[in-house]
């Protein structure tokens, strides 16, 4: 209870008391007179009732006014939760709008870091791994060759007269033909071959757990997958594809560079492993 109330609650005491005391006032002159003295029995009542009411009237308003205290603190409690609601929905907009912006820029920038990736492991040209990341692949691939106890194939295919082609035909319809070749073989190896661009006229593909006639047979399905390019069907100068193929064997110690050169080398030797895939008779690109 408030002050206020306490007060209020003191003040109908007192009044009762005084009530009280006046009629007991009356009712002591009487008796002690040995006579009646009803009007001031009557009048100490009446005072009494009159101080009774009094303070209930003092209670009554007292309560009635704690009431409307609490029906305005309702009120401004009403107003501030509805206040408190519409910031909070305001603030949820702002953070799922926040959230939206940054998941918008973390996509941003994760494409961003995609394109970067590709454009420094991937060829411009044809979408292969370009030779570091090539080489890189090749080199880790050599260390779990020697860790399984397994052979490894390098296949080097070269187009010959690149240069010669590019002077003839021009760099667009080139570019087509190095395009054209890759879309081949990419499409015809095993899922577990890798396959970069070593160098303007040279791709190597990487065939693990693979011997050489593993790979010969691969070679074939390419060979046979092969369809002319009809973008090519009018010109009248011929391209050829030469290929060699080096293996690798478990403690052989042999450096990456070492495999990589013997398979260039193999690819100019006809007596070596089958010099031309395409020749220029049968399976021309032109």
């Amino acid at each position: 209870m408030s002050n206020k109330g306490y007060q209020a609650f003191g003040a109908i005491l007192l009044l009762l008391l005084v009530g009280l005391l006046l009629y007991l006032t009356g009712l002591h002159w009487g008796i002690a007179n040995n006579q009646s003295n009803y009007p001031s029995v009557i009048w100490g009542l009446l005072i009494m009732l009159f101080m009774v009411a009094v303070g209930l009237g003092l209670y009554g308003w007292y309560v009635l006014h704690i009431v409307r205290k609490y029906q305005i603190w309702a009120e401004g409690a009403a107003i501030e939760n509805s206040l408190l609601e519409k910031h909070i929905l305001e603030l949820k907009a702002e953070l799922t709008n926040t959230v939206k912006q940054l998941n918008q820029e973390i996509e941003r920038r994760n494409h961003l870091a995609e394109q970067l990736r590709v454009q420094t492991t991937s060829d411009s040209l044809t979408g292969l791994l370009n030779r570091k990341t090539g080489m890189a692949w090749l080199v880790n691939q050599l260390h779990l060759a020697e860790k399984q106890q397994c052979s490894l194939t390098i296949w080097s295919i070269n187009i010959n007269n690149l240069k010669q082609l590019r002077k003839r035909l021009g760099y667009d319809k080139t570019d087509k033909l190095v395009k054209e070749i890759s879309r081949i073989i990419s499409e015809n190896i095993r899922k577990t071959d890798t396959i970069f661009r070593m160098a303007d006229d040279e791709m190597i593909v990487v065939l693990p757990q693979c011997t050489i006639p593993e790979a010969i047979g691969v070679r074939d399905r390419v060979i046979n997958s092969w369809q002319p390019n009809p973008i090519f069907a009018h010109c009248k100068w011929q391209a050829a594809i030469c290929d060699g193929f080096a293996e690798y064997q478990p403690g052989s110690r042999m450096r990456v560079t070492d495999l990589v050169q013997q398979a260039g080398e193999n690819a100019f030797h006809k007596d070596k492993y089958y010099p031309q895939i395409f020749s220029t008779d049968k399976r021309s690109l032109m």
